[in-house]
């Protein structure tokens, strides 16, 4: 790793790409296929809720419900995580939260891993698994 002389010039804490995740961009040197029904710079948290099979909840949704069930699943949003690619300085970026998710195992609830990332993201790796926006979930083909 090469690290500059002089501390001037290291950026830490500032943010290259500002206005990267606003949504309706479309997403920079990425020229795929993108979801339908969803802008394609909405985050969203992707799950593999079983093996094999992956399913993917849009951050607003999460964040205005607080919490979503699903099968043996829990999502949790709470405030309090800045974007890192919305203002120049990442402390000033807008509020998206932060998520916890958790699967309910004999009556115990246990940390599940999971991905937080952008829907065109999601539809790249996984084109074929559903994203849940709000009460419908939308089909990826």
């Amino acid at each position: 790793m090469l690290v500059p002389n002089d501390p001037a010039a290291r950026n830490y804490g500032t943010n290259p790409y500002v206005g990267y995740d606003t949504a309706g961009q479309k997403p920079f040197l990425y020229d795929g296929s993108l979801p339908d029904g969803i802008e394609p710079m909405e985050r969203v948290i992707a799950i593999e809720t079983k093996p094999g099979h992956y399913e993917a909840w849009s951050l607003p949704l999460l964040r205005q419900r607080g919490a979503i069930e699903s099968g043996d699943i829990i999502l949790k949003w709470e405030a309090g995580q800045a974007s890192a690619l919305d203002k120049a300085s990442i402390a000033g970026g807008r509020d998206i939260g932060n998520v916890v998710v958790q699967r309910q195992q004999d009556g115990r609830l246990s940390d599940i891993p999971y991905d937080a990332t952008f829907a065109f993201a999601f539809h790249a790796f996984r084109p074929k698994s559903p994203i849940h926006k709000g009460a419908r979930v939308i089909p990826e083909n």
